[in-house]
């Protein structure tokens, strides 16, 4: 719009500066006082452009600017709301108006607030003079989009405040990639169980009076290296993912199961006593034991500690887990051999 005012501009300087010379010229040609005694026009020609000159140049600074202003808005990925001081939406570039599935004509003059219904927006848009940051999640055909908004006022030169901008970033591949750095990094990328980082993170979480009693069970897989050297370790892989199955659709979501080690795996049972935790492992036996495996049966050894006391420190009790299970692992070990 503003490139249609300044051509306008244009237009009327030049009629100005062609039309004063004209008319200065026909006063000298009927001798009207006092420019018969004058050859106006050069003068009026050369004061002309000068004019013409500083009023053009005056002119680029006020209009072109906000043009250039005006057109990078309109071309930029971010999307772009201005607002009147009453949070009302008054403009959008065309960003905006398809990251939020809206037009200019159907928006304008609705609070910004109904445009995110569900973002809570008002807690950015209320703070005076400071430029406040939110994150938010929009949901379109299925999919999670993530925005960063941030919002800043609109001062006059007087200091007023005239109205108030939102930009909204679209940061939805940032959100992304961090959560699938969080993922691995707490993941085990074989079964898809919590990795060994996590178990340390939520044995501490979980270490609190609350969770008692706080059960440990500690499995390690029987024979897994020689299942690797006899049938490969894609199929020591495959025992692994079907261990991993058994656990999962064996034990509840309070429970934490995490791969320990390259064939271990480690389960936090909170608020389990240890009679309740034997019930759970010798279900989950009973299982592996029918679990239909046509190459080799699945094996493993379970040790269980249970923390009681407060006082008594959780490593203790990994330890003991551990212990268990290695004990577990020599009698099973015994009771093959003299099969």
């Amino acid at each position: 719009m503003k490139g249609k005012y300044y051509y306008q501009w244009q237009g009327v300087l030049l009629i100005f500066v062609f039309t004063v010379p004209l008319i200065l010229s026909i006063f000298g040609i009927f001798k009207i006082e006092p420019f018969s005694y004058i050859i106006i026009t050069p003068i009026s020609i050369t004061l002309g452009i000068i004019f013409s000159i500083f009023a053009l140049d005056r002119i680029r600074k006020n209009i072109i600017l906000p043009m250039a202003i005006d057109n990078i808005v309109e071309c930029i990925e971010d999307g772009v709301l201005i607002l009147s001081p009453e949070n009302r939406i008054v403009d959008l570039n065309p960003a905006a108006e398809k990251m939020f599935n809206t037009t200019v004509k159907d928006i304008t003059g609705k609070n910004a607030s109904e445009l995110l219904p569900n973002a809570n927006i008002d807690e950015i848009l209320n703070k005076i003079h400071l430029i406040s940051r939110k994150e938010i999640q929009i949901k379109r055909k299925g999919t999670t989009y993530y925005y960063d908004l941030s919002v800043s006022d609109i001062i006059d030169f007087q200091n007023n405040l005239i109205g108030k901008a939102i930009v909204a970033r679209n940061i939805t591949d940032r959100v992304r990639s961090e959560e699938e750095i969080k993922y691995l990094g707490f993941h085990d990328n074989l079964t898809g169980l919590y990795n060994k980082a996590y178990f340390e993170k939520e044995i501490k979480r979980l270490n609190t009076p609350r969770q008692l009693p706080l059960s440990i069970v500690i499995g390690d897989v029987n024979g897994i290296k020689m299942i690797n050297d006899v049938f490969g370790h894609k199929v020591g892989d495959s025992i692994l993912c079907a261990f991993a199955k058994i656990f999962k659709d064996y034990l509840g979501k309070e429970n934490i199961i995490t791969r320990w080690g390259g064939d271990e795996f480690a389960i936090i049972l909170p608020r389990t006593s240890i009679k309740n935790a034997e019930v759970i492992i010798n279900r989950i036996r009973r299982v592996i034991k029918n679990y239909p495996n046509k190459k080799v049966p699945l094996s493993i050894a379970l040790g269980l500690a249970t923390k009681k006391n407060p006082d008594v420190n959780v490593q203790e009790v990994i330890i003991e887990a551990e212990d268990n299970m290695y004990k577990r692992k020599l009698l099973e070990k015994k009771s093959i051999s003299s099969s």
